[in-house]
């Protein structure tokens, strides 16, 4: 339905919104869930680029190489897959002990 007032085609989005509130939470739990698996399933198939050892996805780091848009953690809370997609192709995959290791070394 087209509005002529802004303000009427807000008040209808949030009508909207409140009377479908569950479908949308729904949904968005969905979303985080996928890329939340996706995210594992990278870290679980990949070994450290520096140690060259596999570890659980929990062990396992996402080291940015070029500059930081986002925090991969944040982004798989609130994003969407296409973006975090983009942020991991800016990332190499290392064990925690190989990241702090880098880390230090950059400061």
């Amino acid at each position: 339905m087209a509005y002529k007032s802004t303000d009427d085609r807000k008040a209808a989005s949030k009508r909207h919104y409140e009377a479908h509130k569950a479908d949308y939470m729904l949904r968005n739990k969905r979303y985080r869930t996928e890329i939340q698996e996706y995210v594992r399933q990278i870290k679980e198939s990949t070994p450290c680029a520096d140690c060259k050892q596999q570890f659980a996805y929990y062990v396992m780091d996402f080291d940015h190489i070029g500059d930081k848009l986002n925090n991969i953690s944040f982004l798989s809370a609130t994003g969407r897959i296409g973006a975090v997609k983009k942020e991991i192709e800016n990332c190499e995959i290392v064990c925690a002990n190989c990241h702090r290791i880098r880390t230090h070394k950059r400061l």
